[in-house]
C-alpha cells in the first residue's frame, strides 16, 4: 500500500531525503499482480491529494537499492547535496515505476562527483534527464520509459528498452522507439544499434545507426501499444510479424522481452510473494475450508 511520507520543506514542496545506503524490497508495482498485497508506493508531498512533491537521493546514500516500488512524487531525483558535494555513488533500482527520473542533477552551484545508475524492467512515465550532470553515467536494460530522455551524456546506455522518443546521447541497443530526437544530430554522437524507429533515419548528423530500421508503422510492432504513452493496458509482446522479431545484435528479440533474460509480465519483484488469494468465508459440505493461494517469485 501506499506510505504518504513528510520529509525536507523546500519552499513550498515538502520532499523525502536520502542521505545513507538504505535497501528496500516492494510488494511490486503492477495492481494485476499484486491484488494480495497492494502495490508498494512512495509518495513525498505536502498534501497526499497533490503529486508536486520529489524524492531526493544524494550521493552520501550510494549504493541503495530499489526493487519492486512505485515513486509516485513529481520527480524522482538523485543528486548532490543541498549545501556540500557529496562523493560519487552508485544506485540500482530494480522493476520501480516513476513519474520523472533526474540523475545528477545540480542543486545550489553544486554537482555530484559521478553518479551512476543501474535500471532493470523500469517504468517512467515521463522522461529521464541528468541535465547539467555530465558527471554522471547510467546503464537501463529493459526499461519502458516514455517522452524524451533529455540532456543525457555518452556514458548512458539503454539496452533492449522502449522507448517514447530517442536518446540524445549515449549507446542504444535492441531498443524499440517510437519517434526520432529533435534533430537527430548532437554533439555526443548517439551510437543506435539494431534498434527499431518509428520515425525514418536521417541522412545527415552526428548520429550513427548501425543495422536500424526507420520508418516502422509502430501499431505492427506490438501486440498492443500503437502510441506512445504508457499504460499497463499495453501489451508490450511482440507481433507476430513484428520487425523486431529476432532482430537484437544478440539475435534475440528487440524490446523488453527481447534478450536472454527477456522481462516479466507484471514486473513482479524477486522475492516471492502473493499474486493471489481465495479464502472462502465458510466451509463446504464436508467441512473443508477450501483455501487457494498462489505465490510467484522471478528467476533472476
Amino acid at each position: 500500500g501506499p506510505f504518504l511520507v513528510h520529509g525536507i520543506a523546500t519552499s513550498t514542496v515538502d520532499s523525502l531525503h536520502f542521505y545513507k545506503p538504505l535497501h528496500f524490497i516492494g510488494a511490486g508495482i503492477n495492481a494485476d499482480s499484486t491484488a494480495v498485497t497492494q502495490e508498494t508506493i512512495i509518495r513525498s508531498v505536502t498534501n497526499p491529494s497533490d503529486n508536486s512533491g520529489s524524492v531526493h537521493i544524494a550521493s552520501a546514500a550510494g549504493g541503495s537499492t530499489f526493487d519492486g516500488i512505485v515513486f509516485t512524487g513529481q520527480n524522482t531525483i538523485l543528486e548532490d547535496d543541498y549545501h556540500t558535494c557529496d562523493s560519487s555513488g552508485t544506485f540500482t533500482f530494480t522493476r520501480c515505476m516513476f513519474n520523472a527520473f533526474w540523475f545528477n542533477a545540480p542543486q545550489s552551484g553544486h554537482q555530484a562527483g559521478g553518479i551512476h545508475v543501474n535500471m532493470h524492467e523500469c517504468i517512467v512515465t515521463e522522461g529521464v534527464s541528468n541535465a547539467g550532470g555530465g558527471l554522471s553515467s547510467g546503464a537501463f536494460d529493459r526499461c519502458i520509459v516514455m517522452s524524451i530522455p533529455q540532456s543525457l551524456s555518452a556514458s548512458v546506455s539503454w539496452t533492449n528498452c522502449v522507448l517514447g522518443a530517442a536518446p540524445g546521447a549515449g549507446s542504444i541497443t535492441n531498443c524499440i522507439i517510437y519517434a526520432g530526437n529533435n534533430s537527430f544530430a548532437n554533439q555526443f554522437s548517439a551510437v543506435y544499434t539494431n534498434c527499431i524507429l518509428g520515425d525514418v533515419l536521417p541522412t545527415s548528423g552526428s548520429d550513427i545507426f548501425s543495422n536500424c530500421t526507420g520508418g516502422v508503422t509502430m501499431s505492427s510492432v506490438f501486440v498492443n501499444a500503437p502510441a506512445a504513452g504508457f499504460a499497463w493496458a499495453n501489451d508490450y509482446h511482440l507481433a507476430n510479424s513484428s520487425p523486431a522479431i529476432q532482430y537484437g545484435s544478440d539475435g534475440h528479440d528487440c524490446g523488453v522481452y527481447g534478450s536472454a533474460t527477456p522481462a516479466k509480465p507484471g514486473f513482479v519483484p524477486y522475492n516471492p510473494h502473493f499474486s493471489s488469494a481465495t479464502i472462502p468465508t465458510s466451509t463446504d459440505g464436508s467441512g473443508n475450508l477450501n483455501i487457494n493461494i498462489h505465490v510467484a517469485a522471478q528467476q533472476y
